[in-house]
C-alpha cells in the first residue's frame, strides 16, 4: 500500500489466529474497517486492473459478503477478461480496471 493510500486507508495491522506473519490490512471501507488480505489486493486488484484502493477495498468486502471467495473471484473475472478483450473468445466481457 503506498504512502498516501496508507494515510487515508490504513487503520491497523492483522492475522489469522496464531499467526506471526499479520499480513492482513484492517482498513477503511465505505461500511467501516474492512481485514483486507494480501492476497485479496493481489487476485481482485493486480489481477483484473482495479487499483483505485476504495474500489478495491468496496469490492472485496461486497465479494464478501456475498459469500464469494475474493481470490478465487478474482482470477476467475481476470480469466474472464482475458478470454473476452485478449482473445475475443466472450462477448460483453469487462475490461481490465472496470
Amino acid at each position: 500500500m503506498g504512502e498516501g493510500a496508507k494515510a487515508r486507508y490504513f487503520i491497523k495491522h492483522g492475522a489469522c489466529l496464531y499467526c506471526p506473519v499479520a499480513c492482513h490490512k484492517v482498513v477503511r471501507s465505505s461500511n467501516g474497517e474492512y481485514d483486507l488480505e494480501y492476497e485479496t489486493t493481489m487476485a481482485l486488484g493486480g489481477l483484473t486492473g482495479v487499483h483505485d484502493p476504495q474500489r478495491l477495498i468496496d469490492l472485496a468486502e461486497l465479494a464478501d459478503r456475498l459469500g464469494f471467495d475474493t481470490i478465487s473471484l478474482g482470477n476467475t473475472i481476470a480469466f474472464l477478461i482475458y478470454l473476452g478483450g485478449e482473445k475475443g473468445i466472450v462477448k460483453g466481457a469487462p475490461r481490465w480496471g472496470g
